[in-house]
């Protein structure tokens, strides 16, 4: 078992996406047909040992605890550590950009304090990665870092997303601070992902000694403090998408069709678990044409899908069309409807002979329970 625990912070921004986000927090946000965005962090934590993880949730948090439980997918559902669900402050919904507010944590001592560990795992829950956090805590150990970030070195694309951190890195000093791009000294190539290593000593002192832990950022704290704080970087290479638009949702789903990046997210050394549910196999009858897909279990399919996610479910009635599109649970398409670019929250009804056709940088969004 691993010296470590987890804190995965979902207390931050929500009604990014919209409709999506209007009644649930974006660590609950479907993704990838059957996932939600907390899995992945959630999972990768289990799977590197950990078996002590702490939840702070924000206000709209029923949609959380519906999709965890006790815990028990993810062997969370334990007489000692296990899954622990924290409230957090409606104060630490900060306007600007925040990580972890140490107001969110300070009302969360004990989880801390509780069956003390070596290091603590922090992450945020509005990004898709497969981070191997065995080799990050290793790295973090084996270098003798008080916090250790982890990082990616991004391509010019995935360099213009303005909620991301850029880190300030030199060659002899490595780590020296962080911040806008265009305010960094030296080669801002490499971004924070929203997750880190911190020694539990360490994050117990900074929350339970700081005169500012109401108004402060973990990384505001980090920042007054870097000359006495021994940080570093572990870079990730792999597949890495930031959620924090519309645009960026359903980009990071059509995503999942390419086989290369299915295969790495979703490696069985290292699964991404979820919340069981026993529905029968999706049934295709005779009428129904379906091509480069992700589709999920329940499903009844008379039409024609292509290029689209789709949801435990959802009926697709005979002469629709849908192409590039994410369809979440149970949803109803009507005979003859066509959905282009197109995104539909659970429990949504599309009638018979409707036509919704977005653009991909800006689908069309129909919220959850909406008939159309």
């Amino acid at each position: 078992m691993s010296q470590a625990m987890g804190l995965i912070s979902c207390n931050n921004r929500s009604g990014l996406l919209r409709a999506i986000t209007r009644s649930r927090p974006m660590a609950a946000v479907p993704f990838g047909a059957r996932y939600r965005m907390l899995d992945f962090m959630l999972s990768c934590m289990v799977n590197a040992g950990i078996r002590k993880v702490g939840i702070v949730s924000p206000y709209n948090y029923r949609p959380l605890l519906d999709h965890l439980g006790s815990g028990k997918e993810w062997s969370l559902d334990r007489k000692s550590d296990g899954l622990f669900i924290m409230p957090g402050s409606p104060e630490g919904l900060r306007v600007g950009l925040s990580h972890f507010p140490l107001r969110d944590l300070r009302q969360n001592l004990e989880f801390l304090r509780r069956g003390v560990k070596r290091d603590v795992v922090c992450s945020e829950a509005d990004f898709i990665a497969n981070i191997d956090v065995s080799r990050l805590l290793a790295y973090h150990r084996n270098c003798d870092f008080d916090v250790t970030l982890v990082g990616k070195s991004m391509g010019s694309e995935e360099e213009t997303w303005e909620s991301m951190l850029h880190l300030d890195m030199t060659a002899e000093q490595g780590l020296v601070g962080w911040g806008d791009k265009k305010g960094l000294e030296h080669d801002p190539s490499m971004v924070y992902l929203g997750m880190l290593v911190i020694k539990c000593e360490l994050l117990d002192e900074i929350v339970a000694s700081s005169p500012f832990v109401e108004n402060m950022d973990m990384f505001e704290f980090l920042a007054d403090n870097k000359r006495h704080i021994r940080m570093g970087v572990f870079e990730h290479t792999g597949f890495y998408r930031k959620i924090s638009s519309i645009e960026s949702y359903f980009r990071s789903n059509m995503d999942l069709l390419e086989p290369s990046v299915h295969t790495e997210l979703f490696n069985t050394d290292n699964p991404i678990l979820t919340k069981i549910k026993d529905t029968p196999p999706t049934k295709y009858r005779t009428t129904a044409s379906v091509s480069n897909c992700l589709i999920a279990s329940g499903c009844l399919i008379d039409g024609t899908v292509s290029g689209s996610v789709i949801s435990r479910g959802v009926r697709i009635e005979e002469g629709a069309h849908v192409r590039d599109c994410v369809i979440m649970q149970r949803s109803q398409i009507g005979k003859n409807a066509r959905l282009e670019n197109v995104i539909l929250d659970k429990h949504v009804i599309v009638n018979d002979n409707v036509i919704l056709k977005g653009d991909p940088g800006e689908p069309v969004v129909i919220g959850k329970n909406a008939v159309v």
